[in-house]
C-alpha cells in the first residue's frame, strides 16, 4: 500500500459532531458490515438502508484471516470476502466510495496484523484519504499503543479504544486521559454474537466506566434484539449491532431473489431498533 498524502487534522470530527447533534433519541446506533461480503455492491445497499432506518455510525471492518474477538458469524464473513479478493487496499477504494454515499461517520475495525503489515503511518494515511472518521484496533500490543497514538495525532480519526469487563483500574484512567470520540465496551467477556440477552453484571461495567470516563460509551457484543435496546438506554450512548446483520445476510440464497430478501429483512430489522429507541425516549423509564 503506498503511502497517499496526509490532509491536515481538522478541529472537529465528524463522530463529535454526531453527538453533539441534536435528535429525540436517547440513543445512537452503529452497525457492523465486513467489507466484501457479501460484495461491495451488497455493501453500498446496506449502507442506505442503515442510513435511511437512522443508524448513526457504520462500523466497516477490513477483513482479516483470523479475527479472533469476532464470534462465527463475522469470523465468516471475514473468510468470504478474502477469498472473494478483498484486500486493504480494496477496502479503503470501497469505503471512500461508501464515505461519498451515506453522511453516516465511518468508523474502520480492522486487526493489528493488517496496520502493522502495510505500515501504522501509510494505514491511517490511507483511511484519511477515504474519509474515515475513527479506528478501532482491538488487538493492538501494548508496547505499540504509544507509537500508534503519535502517528494517529496527525491525523483526523479518532483512535477508539475498546474496553472489556476485566480492565485494570490504571489501564482505565490512562484510556480516560487519551480517548477521543467514544469508548466502545463488550457487555461481557468472550467473543461476539451469541447471548441475546444483557448480563447483569454490565450495569456495574457501566457505573465503573461513567466513573471514570468524560466520554460517550459505545456497548455491544451480543445485541441481537430491538427489545435489547432497552436495557442500554440512560447506560450506553450507543448501540452496536453486528452479527445479527450479518445472520440476516447469511441464511438467505446468495441469488439475486435472496439478496433482495436479506435487504428487505435488514431494512425492517433496522427500522424496529429505530422504533425501540424513539418510543422509549416517549416513555421514560425509571433507572438506576
Amino acid at each position: 500500500m503506498s503511502r497517499p498524502h496526509s490532509s491536515n487534522p481538522i478541529t472537529t470530527n465528524d463522530i463529535d459532531k454526531k453527538l453533539a447533534a441534536k435528535t429525540p433519541k436517547p440513543l445512537h446506533l452503529m452497525t457492523h458490515i465486513v467489507a466484501g461480503y457479501p460484495s461491495v455492491e451488497v455493501n453500498l445497499q446496506t449502507a442506505l438502508i442503515m442510513e435511511k432506518t437512522g443508524v448513526d455510525f457504520i462500523e466497516v471492518q477490513i477483513p482479516f484471516s483470523d479475527p479472533l474477538a469476532d464470534g462465527p458469524t463475522i469470523m465468516r464473513a471475514n473468510h468470504r470476502a478474502l477469498a472473494a479478493g478483498m484486500t486493504p487496499e480494496k477496502s479503503f477504494t470501497f469505503i471512500k466510495t461508501l464515505s461519498q454515499t451515506v453522511s453516516m461517520p465511518i468508523i474502520v475495525m480492522t486487526y493489528y496484523n493488517i496496520p502493522f503489515k502495510v505500515g501504522i503511518d501509510n494505514f491511517l494515511s490511507a483511511a484519511t484519504q477515504a474519509g474515515v472518521s475513527g479506528m478501532i484496533i482491538p488487538d493492538i500490543p501494548y508496547d505499540a499503543t504509544e507509537p500508534y497514538l503519535e502517528l494517529i495525532k496527525n491525523y483526523p480519526v479518532y483512535p477508539i479504544f475498546v474496553v472489556s469487563p476485566q480492565i485494570t483500574s490504571l489501564r482505565l484512567k490512562k484510556i480516560a486521559s487519551i480517548a477521543q470520540g467514544f469508548i466502545y465496551t463488550t457487555l461481557r467477556i468472550g467473543i461476539t454474537g451469541s447471548k441475546t440477552t444483557l448480563p447483569p453484571e454490565s450495569l456495574d461495567q457501566f457505573a465503573r466506566l461513567k466513573q471514570t470516563l468524560s466520554i460517550p460509551i459505545a456497548a455491544g457484543f451480543g445485541l441481537s434484539a430491538p427489545e435489547q435496546l432497552n436495557s442500554l438506554i440512560h447506560h450506553a450512548n450507543i448501540a452496536v449491532i453486528g452479527s445479527k446483520l450479518l445472520d440476516i445476510i447469511e441464511n438467505h440464497p446468495s441469488n439475486i431473489n435472496g439478496r433482495k430478501n436479506a435487504l428487505t429483512d435488514l431494512e425492517t430489522f433496522l427500522t424496529e431498533c429505530n422504533q425501540t429507541i424513539l418510543q422509549s425516549n416517549k416513555t421514560p423509564k425509571s433507572h438506576p
